[in-house]
């Protein structure tokens, strides 16, 4: 049995730019922030190739970021 617990958080941005702070496994991964077009997001993550990457945690991002659309949250 696997149970996650999965947090969405809605925020403002400020235009400074900062240095990230990533823990060892994001560092490991090599994440990036990146601000792109949330149906870019979408088409990413159901269509290109994530490699060993849990697919249904990937749908589930591309659900969530449909779900954020269909409410407005992005115009």
């Amino acid at each position: 049995m696997f149970i996650q617990d999965n947090y969405y958080y809605l925020c403002d941005v400020e235009d400074k730019i900062i240095n990230q702070k990533l823990d060892a496994y994001e560092d490991y991964e090599k994440f990036t922030l990146e601000l792109i077009n949330p149906k870019i997001a979408i088409n990413a993550n159901r269509n290109k190739d994530h490699g060993p990457k849990n697919k249904d945690m990937i749908e589930r991002e591309a659900k969530v970021l449909e779900i954020l659309i269909d409410e407005g949250y992005f115009k």
